[in-house]
């Protein structure tokens, strides 16, 4: 009798977590669009225009307008990155845009540790800044 008192409390209180994520989710996008998701959407979406006028560049453009939802949107994603996977490509890629694209989400990050208020937002910036780093093998949850 006792499970099946303490059931309907789990549910409860797993219907109200999953509001918690929600709402933080959407309050930390939108502080993350005021401070900077913008202007990296933009800066991702104009990288991946630039890579769509090449024949080379045409795969790689479709990942960096993905790259830039998830700039815009970054709470409630996460990034694996796979070690290994088309390691000429992403050499290249790290050399050149890459190491670009990294540095600016440094920088952010570390503009965003001077406040209190932006320490949830360093951890987005450095999740984009591994995705500017390894595109290749990078999978978005």
């Amino acid at each position: 009798m006792r499970a099946l008192i303490l059931k309907p409390r789990a549910y409860v209180y797993n219907y109200l977590m999953q509001i918690y994520r929600k709402a933080y989710r959407m309050l930390g996008n939108a502080y993350w669009k005021l401070f900077g998701g913008i202007l990296l959407a933009l800066l991702w979406s104009a990288v991946g225009t630039l890579l769509l006028c090449t024949m080379i560049g045409f795969p790689l453009s479709l990942k960096c307008y993905k790259f830039a939802y998830i700039s815009y949107k970054p709470f409630g994603h996460s990034v694996i990155v796979v070690p290994g996977k088309n390691l000429p490509l992403a050499l290249i890629w790290a050399l050149t845009l890459g190491a670009v694209m990294c540095f600016i989400c440094l920088t952010g990050a570390f503009v965003s540790c001077a406040t209190v208020i932006g320490i949830p937002a360093v951890w987005q910036w450095l999740k984009i800044g591994r995705l500017g780093l390894f595109p290749f093998s990078s999978y978005v949850d």
